[in-house]
This record gives structure tokens, C-alpha cells and sequence, in this order.
């Protein structure tokens, strides 16, 4: 396993969340344990949450710490790229992509934190790229990106499992 996936210290440039609420009937409980999986398949199979993404393949390994790391590779149909997902505990995913031709080196992570309602937290850290990181335009273009994938993701996950975005 990559040892970048235990070391990416970049800024960070992008935190937001978004609070879900279970179905009625569903104990807090069992809603969280219902996301966690749900999240889980999200990292295993993305081509069936993403449209952008035709196919994705996957092996398993394991740390040094014995949690699970998923080696992936996704096609996008004009480009393909291999990234690492480290599953930190059955609430935290971090997702870590290396450096591409045209980005840079980055970690992204999804926490899901218990409460009523629960908030699911993303973390976008990324290594500086001269005219990407400081192109004002550009990087409000991608966050925005990012905050609307997210949201759109969630929002296929709770039609799955039950549950509406709350905020």
C-alpha cells in the first residue's frame, strides 16, 4: 500500500457538510450503520453512484494498522487513473489521489458524525499547483464541483437506504 495515504499533509481547501436525517421507524442507530455501508459501496462501486464514471476495479489489501485499503482504478471514459481509499474506521473514508497532468496530489475524506441530525463531513486537502491552486476562478469552479458531487451522492444514498438532507 502507498505510503502516501498515511503521510498527505496538504492544506486544506474545501471542508463543508451536509445533515441527513433517518427514515421514521429507523433508530439513529441503524440509520448511521445503514450510511456506513452505503458510503462503503460508494467507494467500492462509484460507477453506480457517478455518471462520469463508466467502470471502476478494485483490490483489497491492508495497512500496517490491519484496516482495509482499496487500490482503484476508475475509467472515465477519455481517461483512467488509480487512486488508494483507506477506511479509517467504519465512520471515516479517506480517499487519496495522486498527482495527475493537470492536478495536484490530493486526499479527500468523508466523516460521518453521530448526532440528530447526522452530519456527514467532507475534507478536501490538496498539494499547491502554480496556476491551479492560486487561480481564484478555478478553484471556486472546483469547490463548487465538489460541494454539488457530494450532495448529488448523498442524495442517491438516502434513495437507497431512506432519509432526506437536511441542511
Amino acid at each position: 500500500m502507498s505510503e502516501q495515504i498515511h503521510q498527505a499533509s496538504y492544506p486544506v481547501v474545501l471542508k463543508h457538510e451536509i445533515a441527513v436525517r433517518g427514515p421514521a421507524g429507523k433508530s439513529a442507530q441503524q440509520f448511521e450503520q445503514a450510511l456506513s455501508r452505503a458510503l462503503a459501496a460508494f467507494a467500492r462501486r462509484p460507477h453506480f453512484f457517478l455518471e462520469h464514471v463508466r467502470a471502476c476495479t478494485v483490490s483489497e489489501g491492508r495497512d500496517d494498522l490491519g484496516r482495509l485499503v482499496l487500490c482503484r482504478k476508475l475509467d472515465f471514459g477519455n481517461f483512467v487513473f488509480q487512486d488508494e481509499v483507506l477506511f479509517v474506521s467504519p465512520l471515516q473514508t479517506v480517499y487519496c489521489v495522486p498527482e495527475l497532468e493537470q492536478t495536484p496530489a490530493s486526499t479527500f475524506s468523508i466523516r460521518v458524525e453521530p448526532g440528530e441530525p447526522l452530519r456527514i463531513s467532507f475534507t478536501y486537502r490538496e498539494a499547491i499547483k502554480a496556476g491551479l491552486s492560486d487561480n481564484f476562478h478555478v478553484m471556486t469552479l472546483r469547490k463548487n464541483a465538489w460541494k454539488a458531487k457530494d450532495r448529488d451522492v448523498i442524495g442517491r444514498i438516502l434513495e437507497r437506504i431512506g432519509g432526506t438532507i437536511v441542511s
